[in-house]
């Protein structure tokens, strides 16, 4: 258990540095098409192409982060009402269909990226094959099933809390 505690706090941080790096090439490549545009006068086009995609990284690795952070949105009037074991009971259920959303997200994910290697589809002006760019979604989805798993197995890491506060 402590392994996959450590395991656990290393791939958040891992998550983290990505989207806080996926967050600043976003920054960077918008102002430099602005610089391109309006300074330089030549154009950039792919810029809101690469915007887009960077984008969608950071959307699905945050999407992980938030499953880790219990901060995704939830119905939460039953587990209100709830106290003691029904609450637990009712919070694991929850926990293991979410577990079971993400796996199999991520096995039609994987399905998906088949038909993308296969077809060989790219990117409309940066060329780049259409698999590298739904990448994300696969890799998000299998972190966020060790997120939920371990959410389910009581490895939630409270420290991590107790650090966010």
């Amino acid at each position: 258990m402590n392994l996959l505690k450590k395991l656990e706090r290393g791939i958040t941080r891992l998550e983290e540095c990505i989207c806080v790096i996926l967050f600043l090439a976003i920054v960077a490549v918008v102002v430099w098409g602005v610089i391109c545009r309006y300074v330089l006068k030549i154009p950039f086009l792919s810029c809101e192409e690469l915007t887009r995609y960077l984008m969608i990284y950071c959307v699905f690795f945050g999407s992980s982060l938030g499953v880790k952070r219990k901060a995704h949105i939830g119905v939460e009037v039953l587990l209100q009402v709830l106290k003691g074991t029904p609450k637990q009971v009712v919070e694991k259920i929850g926990q293991a269909l979410s577990f079971f959303l993400f796996a199999t997200l991520f096995v039609l994910s994987i399905i998906m990226m088949q038909v993308y290697l296969e077809f060989g589809q790219t990117t409309t002006l940066t060329n780049v094959p259409m698999y590298w760019i739904f990448l994300c979604i696969p890799i998000s989805m299998l972190l966020a099933s060790f997120h939920s798993l371990c959410i389910l197995l009581g490895i939630d890491d409270a420290d991590d809390k107790k650090e966010a506060i």
